[in-house]
């Protein structure tokens, strides 16, 4: 009994990449099924919890498969489980009982995401809440925003809509403290709402928000009109005097307010005035008024600027909330969640339904415990509180690494994960120091000793202080040495920093590993570092270099069992290299597959249709011919877009009339002009074999759903494919041959013999940094741009701060999906700097490149 009350009831494993998180979770379980008999009860008391039905998935397999290896005594269970598991007794026999249990009962078998184990409590509090209990879930809350969104925006076009004034509002912000616009605002404005700002905002009716008074708008207004007259003139009487200013003087008509009022461009003609007898009077003047604004600006309208929002966001809100309501709709995960929290800040105590599964569930267990978000920590955190108030012994288990953590831009918080095993200030007080355990797996059991090796060597400069305070030099400036965090943050303040050296320091602690795997063949990294003076000569080089090293990589695996993978970062990306791949005659499988769009013979197709509805816009006919399809029919036809355009020069007459004599004769063939029929007689002309060409078929397909639905006109399926019908994509199988292209986050967790980076020149997002704060008691929403008070320059510092650490994280990610073959790829600009992250990431490479040869020989 004693030993039993010594055991550690909050377990933290750190898990590098490739160390066997899901091994050891499945292990956990086996332990905990150990504990006592096979029963439907004691299945039903452990829980775990993932963030995928993939993984959730895979850790069932995994846990039925490890019971069955014991049942049948098989050599993984004598060489690996057994070894593993010497310190419980569970049998064959035992193991036998635990399968036929599970299978029995396999509804107690609860290895589930933590958005059902959520839904699964809103659904308990579904009478506190007023909310239907059979209510749909929609993940797709995007559309159901969009929706009233253009509900709300036909509101303006009604005489004497309540909605007149709310629009107004936003309108004059959007165009005039935003200084956005362009002739039809509505798309832009429409993204600012819902992108930027609607997630940003909680707009509790029962909260007050920070708004300008009339009379200080006014005061606003004219101190703004002044400004923009005193700054006139002083742009005029630089120009008249031939003075010179260190940093271009922008013209009174592009000037913007945010530069106008901005102290460091403002110190540039006012340095120069200084001391300029013409200049003395205006110079004082604009002194004056410029430090009275600047105040006035950072004190007050800092904190009110997005307030002319705020009563279009309050009624979408509404809107979304009384749709939900009366279709019983749930839109996603953080709203479910957010309506739990909403119950719990209500309630002294929790709800009945953290009763019934607080006795139900005696141990937890977490994968990817660093994705976890707050709200959801929040929302489950009353349970966990029980369980171990109580006397009966539960358990949490948690599998995580924060150096992956590469979901905040969903709410992922890895500081948790720190929170979590802090014995300095525990989380659970009623723990006792022993009960709690973090303990690092150290085995990478994915990829080939060097390429551990050197993953240690590299990331060990952001798990030592001194090597963080080192000052190196920038990859592309001999002059610039900086220390890594002056790198990320050089406008932060100095608490900042540090703040971010230390949380990279706690996050890869830990980190070295030691390879457990033995291959015969030797593993390979390639950087490749490519001098450009621009972006579109970069990326015309790096295509050039990447596809001759990529064809080579093929060529070696082609008729092995071995995987190349392309991680990029964005889907658009994504689908730029799979165009590459696919000129190279590679075969490509990308994770939400091809836009059907990309394929040139796709892109014949649709320019022959938009020839046959508009045959006088020769850029369609050209567009056919840049395609390639006709070719099949005319063997004498330019071949590349290069010889086109030279006998378009001289030839435009004959390829024009043999565009029109092949349109001439399809409808001839389809007298009505109907898409599907003059799609489907052309394929047969051209010989495209839809079972041979599986992007024509898809369009094939999409052209006769549009006509099922809307009918066979023409006009209608062009417009339809202008507005959305070109994003349709194509899914390939995942067992066959081929590249995967794919992003770093979809990656995750997945591991491959060759990885390809063609793109690092990654940056951090210093724009749309949105944030709810208070000000004098109220709430406000503001932009996180830069003329910001010392208390937001700090908070805008702490998202550069995350976002820069999530950013190393992600490249971890990318590096270690590699078991033996790493190939990457990284920009030197002769005309301009690289980011921070890819200048400095450069020099790392190199100098660990280094050492690790010196070390070799």
């Amino acid at each position: 009994m004693e030993a039993q009350k010594n055991l550690p009831r909050l377990i933290g494993k750190r898990a590098s990449a490739g160390s066997g998180k899901t091994f050891a979770l499945a292990l956990r379980f086996l332990e905990l099924l150990s504990e006592a008999p096979p029963s439907p009860e004691h299945l039903g008391s452990i829980i775990a919890i993932t963030f995928t039905n993939k993984a959730a998935a895979e850790m069932k397999e995994r846990i039925l498969r490890f019971l069955k290896e014991l049942a049948f005594e098989t050599d993984f269970a004598e060489k690996v489980l057994k070894n593993e598991l010497k310190h419980i007794n569970l049998t064959p026999d035992l193991a036998r009982d635990w399968v036929d249990t599970i299978v029995e009962n396999y509804f107690d078998f609860q290895v589930r995401t933590i958005d059902s184990f959520l839904l699964s409590i809103l659904r308990g509090l579904s009478f506190e809440l007023g909310i239907k209990p059979d209510s749909r879930v929609l993940f797709q809350k995007k559309k159901i925003l969009e929706e009233v969104f253009t509900e709300l925006l036909s509101e303006l076009g009604k005489k004497d809509s309540p909605l007149k004034q709310a629009w107004q509002e936003a309108l004059e912000t959007f165009l005039l403290h935003d200084e956005k616009g362009g002739f039809y605002p509505e798309n832009d404005l429409k993204r600012h709402i819902l992108r930027n700002l609607y997630p940003h905002l909680s707009l509790n009716p029962e909260e007050e928000f920070l708004c300008l008074s009339e009379e200080e708008k006014q005061e606003f207004e004219e101190k703004k009109r002044k400004l923009k007259e005193l700054y006139e003139k002083i742009y005029y009487l630089v120009k008249d005097l031939g003075i010179k200013t260190s940093r271009r003087l922008y013209a009174p008509w592009e000037i913007s307010w945010d530069r106008l009022i901005d102290w460091e461009d403002k110190k540039i003609f006012l340095d120069c005035l200084a001391g300029v007898r013409e200049t003395e009077e205006l110079y004082k003047e604009i002194k004056a008024l410029g430090r009275e604004i600047r105040d006035w600006y950072l004190n007050k309208f800092v904190y009110c600027r997005l307030a002319g929002y705020y009563k279009i966001l309050k009624v979408l809100r509404e809107k979304v909330e009384e749709l939900a309501s009366e279709e019983g709709l749930l839109l996603g995960s953080e709203h479910w969640t957010s309506l739990i929290l909403k119950v719990l800040k209500k309630e002294d105590l929790p709800p009945l339904v953290y009763a019934y599964f607080g006795k139900r569930f005696k141990h937890f267990l977490f994968d990817e415990f660093q994705d976890t978000s707050r709200p959801h920590w929040e929302a489950l955190l009353p349970l966990l509180e029980e369980l171990f108030a109580s006397e009966e012994k539960g358990s949490l288990f948690v599998v995580g690494d924060p150096k992956q953590a590469i979901y905040g831009w969903r709410g992922g918080d890895w500081t948790i994960y720190h929170q979590l095993f802090n014995k300095e200030n525990p989380l659970f007080p009623s723990l006792r120091p022993e009960e709690i355990v973090e303990e690092v797996l150290p085995q990478n059991y994915r990829s080939h000793p060097k390429l551990v090796s050197f993953f240690n060597a590299f990331f060990e400069h952001f798990a030592r202080e001194e090597l963080l305070q080192k000052k190196i030099q920038s990859a592309t400036s001999k002059s610039t040495r900086k220390t890594i965090p002056e790198y990320f943050l050089s406008s932060s303040p100095e608490e900042v920093k540090k703040e971010f050296l230390k949380s990279l320091i706690k996050s890869f602690e830990g980190h070295s590993q030691e390879s457990a795997v033995s291959l015969n063949e030797e593993a390979v990294i390639k950087p490749f570092f490519i001098k450009a003076a621009t972006g579109e000569e970069f990326f015309e080089k790096l295509k050039e270099e990447f596809t001759c090293e990529i064809k080579k990589e093929w060529e070696r695996v082609k008729n092995r069992e071995e995987t190349i993978a392309v991680l990029v970062r964005k889907n658009e990306q994504a689908e730029e290299v799979s165009s590459w791949l696919l000129e190279e005659g590679i075969p490509v499988i990308t994770e939400n597959a091809l836009k059907i769009s990309m394929c040139p013979k796709v892109k014949g197709l649709v320019s022959l249709l938009r020839v046959i509805e508009k045959p006088e816009e020769e850029v369609f006919a050209y567009g056919l011919l840049a395609s390639g399809i006709l070719k099949e029919i005319y063997s004498d036809l330019p071949s590349g877009e290069d010889e086109l355009s030279e006998r378009w020069q001289v030839e435009r007459e004959e390829l024009l009339k043999k565009v029109f004599d092949f349109t001439d004769e399809l409808k001839k063939k389809v007298p009505g002009a109907e898409p599907y029929e003059l799609l489907w007689e052309a394929v047969e002309l051209l010989r495209l074999s839809p079972d041979r060409e599986p992007f024509v078929e898809r369009l094939l397909e999409v052209v006769h759903l549009y006509s099922l639905e809307n009918g066979p006109g023409l006009s209608g399926f062009l417009r339809f494919w202008e507005e959305g019908g070109a994003e349709e994509r194509i899914g390939l199988p995942e067992n066959i041959k081929a590249v995967r292209v794919l992003t770093i986050h979809k990656a995750k967790g997945l591991e491959f013999d060759a990885v390809f980076l063609p793109f690092t020149d990654w940056r951090l997002n210093y724009q749309n940094l949105f944030e709810e704060v208070e000000k004098d008691g109220k709430k406000c929403l503001i932009s996180l741009s830069k003329n910001l008070p010392e208390e937001l320059k700090f908070l805008r510092g702490k998202r550069l701060a995350r976002e820069a650490q999530e950013t190393l994280n992600l490249f971890y990610v990318a590096l270690t999906r590699a078991r033996k073959r790493l190939y990457l790829f990284f920009p030197i600009y002769q005309m301009r700097g690289s980011t921070p992250i890819s200048s400095w990431i450069q020099v790392l490479i190199k100098d660990t490149l280094a050492r690790l040869e010196e070390r070799e020989t």
